[in-house]
């Protein structure tokens, strides 16, 4: 997905290994999109560190204030990460006042994001998003240029396939 951001209520951030993710909240947030960060992800190796948490440690170390954030520490993978986090973000915000969600999640997987919000999220919120690029540098003007983030964006395109066929994702626009 392109970047798009608009000014939302929350600006919903996946949780992964790249931890500079958190520098380009904190522009976000100081350039106020929003004034609530939720941070979602444990890890898919239960004994790795908690993503959330370390995210949330960044964002405390750039200065972003304690009471912006709502952590979800659950979730290992993209549908959890939507999943368990509507219980909170309806408990913190309400989803009757959500009009828009700024999802920040890396280029390569913000299609993915797409479809599990429109499969999961009340159909009144418009989504937009803040792609960011990890240590592979994957984007789409290199992706197929070496075997590591070729099969990565293929991996990607395969689990779509097989989460929109499983019903996990939304194919409507």
């Amino acid at each position: 997905m392109p970047a798009n951001p608009e000014k939302a209520e929350l600006i919903f951030v996946f949780g992964h290994s790249y931890l500079s993710t958190m520098d380009e909240v904190k522009k976000l947030f100081d350039k106020k999109y929003s004034d609530r960060i939720l941070i979602t992800g444990h890890s898919k190796e239960k004994l790795k560190d908690i993503e959330a948490d370390r995210f949330f440690k960044r964002g405390i170390e750039l200065g972003i204030p304690e009471k912006t954030f709502l952590l979800e520490r659950e979730a290992t993978n993209s549908k959890e990460n939507i999943i368990f986090s509507k219980p909170i973000i309806d408990k913190e915000i309400g989803f009757n006042n959500i009009k828009t969600i700024l999802f920040v999640c890396k280029a390569f997987h913000s299609r993915r994001v797409l479809m599990t919000a429109k499969k999961f999220f009340p159909t009144n919120i418009k989504f937009c998003f803040y792609p960011v690029i990890d240590e592979r540098n994957i984007r789409k003007e290199n992706w197929w240029k070496n075997d590591i983030t070729k099969t990565r964006v293929l991996e990607e395109i395969r689990r779509i396939s097989e989460y929109t066929l499983s019903g996990d994702l939304s194919i409507e626009n």
